[in-house]
């Protein structure tokens, strides 16, 4: 089958919607199938040797692309429409509403939209989506309704798809994925932890990701401050950009030596090659292996990969009931899922796995079994297989 895809992002942002549109391309190249990404010109002109070395292939959209998609949309439209015909591709995976499916509106083939969150989620609260700006609301409406499936990655997308005017029929339901065999190799627990400065004995919380007002990050010195005070000794780390922006709080409450926010770790300032999309970069994936339980307070999320790769590394999950958080594990199995910004709650959610080692033992066990209906091949195939229905080719 002929695929095309189409992302308005470099691949190198590594982002959630940069990685798994390589992931999804670089599965559905694996599968068979003769795969194409369109990119903005002047990104793969940038970064062309780099693009030349992935697993699919590359194509440029019209030249200058965010000017045409500012002051000429329309030839934008056609310029796609004309890849079409000049290809012949069976189907357009789109990714995202704006700007990659109103510039797709004119392809005369089908086109599966998937929405990563932001391009669809709304709240003016935390200041998230570009729906704030009732022009690209219009047009993401549009655009929904034009698809001839949609993707969700959860219940709570669905019903916001429903919402905007996406007929239920039209509307595929696929999580995200992650690269499981990466997860599958051992970690030496005692170096990597002595690597950390951490004892062998420290029971160690992990939270992962960037600290935006959605993440829920800003509650984490109280969490922690709840949990101290409960008894409990621990370490917690909190990886990403800008958790340094907790150190006052944390020094306030005299947790610094409990809590380690730190810069995102691994990758490369001038990567040579398709190495580093592979993520978790290794670090992390020893990080992941030398911890015991994962938390993760957020408020609002598309679909949080980070909470199923703690899983595949075995590590329990502590969460929120926010969209993209508790419904993506099984509260009671994997861990457990809190209402949103209840400290009280998350504190002993916590504190009950920290104080029962055979409880923890056992969501753990079940966490690596969970874990594995989201391998990349299985995403994959579930997208193979709404390409074919779409189709009637194989």
């Amino acid at each position: 089958m002929k695929i095309a895809g189409i992302i308005f992002e470099s691949l190198l942002k590594t982002g959630g919607y940069e990685i798994f549109t390589y992931n999804l391309h670089k599965a559905l190249a694996r599968r068979g199938h003769d795969v194409t990404l369109y990119l903005p010109a002047r990104e793969v002109r940038k970064r062309r040797a780099f693009y030349s070395g992935l697993p699919f292939a590359v194509r440029p959209l019209i030249p200058q692309t965010s000017f045409f998609l500012r002051n000429a949309p329309g030839l934008l439209q056609r310029h796609l429409a004309w890849q079409q015909i000049r290809h012949g591709y069976d189907v357009w995976q789109v990714m995202g509403t704006w700007p990659e499916g109103f510039a797709a509106l004119r392809v005369n083939a089908p086109k599966v939209l998937r929405n990563y969150g932001e391009d669809i989620q709304l709240s003016h609260e935390l200041n998230y989506g570009i729906r704030r700006d009732p022009a690209l609301d219009h047009a993401v409406r549009s655009v929904l309704k034009s698809m001839n499936k949609v993707v969700a990655m959860t219940d709570s997308l669905a019903a916001l798809q429903r919402e905007l005017g996406v007929p239920e029929a039209n509307i595929a339901r696929i999580p995200n994925g992650i690269s499981l065999e990466r997860f599958r190799k051992p970690v030496d627990r005692a170096k990597v932890r002595a690597r950390w400065h951490v004892g062998p004995e420290d029971f160690v919380l992990l939270t992962v990701g960037r600290n935006h007002p959605k993440k829920g990050f800003d509650l984490i010195p109280k969490l922690a401050h709840r949990i101290r005070d409960a008894g409990a000794k621990f370490v917690w780390l909190v990886l990403g950009g800008e958790t340094d922006n907790l150190l006052p709080e944390l020094r306030r409450l005299n947790l610094e030596n409990m809590v380690r926010p730190m810069h995102a770790i691994g990758g490369s300032a001038c990567p040579s090659g398709a190495a580093h999309l592979e993520l978790p970069v290794d670090e992390l994936l020893d990080i992941y292996g030398m911890c015991d339980l994962f938390v993760f307070p957020s408020r609002l999320e598309g679909f949080s990969r980070v909470i199923i790769e703690a899983l595949a590394a075995g590590l329990p999950v502590v969460t929120t009931n926010a969209p993209g958080c508790g419904e993506v594990l099984r509260h009671g199995r994997h861990g457990f899922v809190s209402p949103v910004e209840d400290i009280d709650d998350m504190a002993d959610n916590v504190l009950r796995l920290i104080e029962d080692p055979g409880l923890l033992a056992r969501f753990s066990s079940e966490a690596r079994i969970y874990a594995e209906d989201f391998d990349w091949d299985r995403i994959a195939a579930a997208y193979e297989n709404q390409y074919r229905k779409l189709t009637g080719k194989k």
